[in-house]
């Protein structure tokens, strides 16, 4: 097969967890980093006018879960039973909640829109983390494997990973109140072939 995975450029967001699988799966893939200037010209072409999207074959997936779980079955990386998955997928909506709480903080951050982030940190990223952090944190240590769930490493890690990390590797305060969602990010940006990825990457909040 030949992927070829659409997201912007100068920002990692929901186009990265993809490409963790690619990378870890050791599978080549095209990036097509796109710019915003570019945006109003190939947004109409995209199935939802919007990104990422993985073209498989040139056939075109729009959505990150479903990109995220249809690459979890081409790359091994879904859960073995049907419970294992409903469980994952339960798991990632959770994280996608956090995220969408912390999502307008670095957006301001990284200057694609206007707003107090310092408020925003501060009413709304700080008290999510406080909401979401301990269920999380209970997850791991109910799966007992360092992984979110008892089936091991699957998709859902490298979604969290990279969601969780934004925020744990950006404020040392929450790192320390947290340790074991800072160690879960450690562990799974440490495999052998995220590593490199990550050492390389170009290093943006989001």
């Amino acid at each position: 097969m030949v992927y070829k995975l659409t997201y912007f450029g100068g920002v990692r967001g929901y186009g990265e967890p993809a490409r963790l699988m690619f990378k870890h799966a050791g599978v080549a893939f095209e990036d097509n980093l796109i710019d915003m200037n570019g945006w109003p010209s190939i947004k109409p072409t995209t199935p939802f006018g919007q990104v990422p999207v993985l073209e498989v074959d040139g056939t075109p997936i729009a959505q990150s879960f479903a990109i995220y779980r249809f690459l979890a079955k081409k790359l091994n990386l879904a859960p073995g039973s049907d419970v294992d998955q409903a469980l994952a997928d339960s798991i990632a909506e959770y994280v996608k909640e956090f995220d969408g709480k912390a999502h307008d903080y670095f957006v301001i951050l990284l200057g694609f829109m206007q707003g107090d982030k310092d408020a925003e940190w501060k009413n709304k990223v700080l008290p999510a983390v406080d909401t979401y952090f301990p269920v999380i944190t209970n997850w791991l240590k109910n799966a007992g494997n360092g992984y979110l769930t008892k089936a091991g490493l699957s998709w859902v890690d490298f979604f969290a990973a990279e969601k969780l990390g934004n925020v744990v590797n950006y404020c040392n305060k929450v790192a320390e109140k947290y340790p074991e969602i800072k160690s879960y990010v450690d562990r799974v940006y440490s495999l052998p072939a995220i590593k490199d990825h990550v050492a390389s990457r170009a290093k943006y909040a989001y």
